[in-house]
């Protein structure tokens, strides 16, 4: 996953330089608008790094309903 590590680094970049601007604003409001973006720069670099879930239940279920009807004995028609 190359391309997920690049755009995790680049969102943590982005993240640490906009933490490091809003520390030059001596407006709170613009400051803490600042440090908002770049808590969501790494929340998305968070979900990036995050392991994706995978499909098992929807193919356990799968699995399940081929066991048990193969399971179920039908009644073969050459005992007629």
């Amino acid at each position: 996953m190359g391309h997920s590590d690049d755009q995790v680094r680049e969102l943590r970049q982005r993240a640490a330089r906009a933490r490091y601007i809003a520390a030059g604003f001596t407006q709170r409001d613009d400051r803490l608008r600042i440090i908002a973006y770049a808590e969501e720069l790494e929340r998305q670099a968070d979900a990036l790094e995050a392991p994706t879930p995978k499909a098992q239940p929807v193919v356990h279920e799968q699995m399940q309903v081929q066991q048990q009807s193969a399971e179920d004995p039908k009644e073969d028609p050459k005992d007629d």
